[in-house]
């Protein structure tokens, strides 16, 4: 599930069709605020991939969730996640 919209939707759908995986991915767009833990329940599992973050919020809405994050070293995010430095 990819929520929200950015400027590499057209690569990602690009790459998906080429590996002929759009059927496993689902492009939601843009969600409201107050619909987020909804979305967040349906996760095993959020991977925030970003190069640049400040303290996301998402990374705490999900843990508060009981969702694990799977996210990078940017920002603020390694202050409230755990990274193991042996992988």
């Amino acid at each position: 599930m990819i929520v929200r919209d950015g400027e590499l939707r057209h690569e990602i759908k690009r790459y998906l069709k080429q590996k002929n995986l759009e059927n496993r991915a689902q492009f939601v767009g843009w969600v409201s605020t107050d619909d987020i833990p909804d979305y967040l329940n349906q996760l095993k599992l959020l991977v925030l991939p970003s190069y640049t973050e400040g303290l996301p919020v998402i990374v705490q809405d999900a843990m508060a969730c009981g969702i694990p994050v799977l996210a990078t070293r940017v920002g603020a995010v390694p202050d409230i996640i755990w990274y193991n430095d042996r992988w």
